[in-house]
């Protein structure tokens, strides 16, 4: 398994909860397909493919082949970065 990244509570994929429900709070749960997605980002994140399935890792790679050709184009390559919004 990929080490944890630190992730803001309320990050992108909690947006769409929170449109609906601006109540709405993570559980926290974890669940198999939530695991992949973290294996599977932390390896497109770091190209390092240890521990990934056949399928795991054509399933990367198609992102990289994409991915790749803009990186190597940019000035400079931000891959994450902590905005903060002021929703008042």
């Amino acid at each position: 398994m990929a080490s944890p990244i630190d992730h803001h509570k309320f990050g992108p994929s909690t947006l769409k909860h929170l449109e609906i429900c601006p109540g709405f709070r993570n559980s926290g749960e974890t669940n198999p397909a939530a695991e992949e997605g973290t294996l599977l980002h932390h390896a497109t994140e770091t190209e390092n493919f240890e521990g990934l399935t056949e399928d795991q890792i054509a399933l990367v790679n198609k992102v990289l082949d994409v991915v790749r050709p803009l990186r190597e184009g940019a000035d400079e390559v931000i891959k994450e970065t902590k905005l903060t919004i002021d929703i008042t």
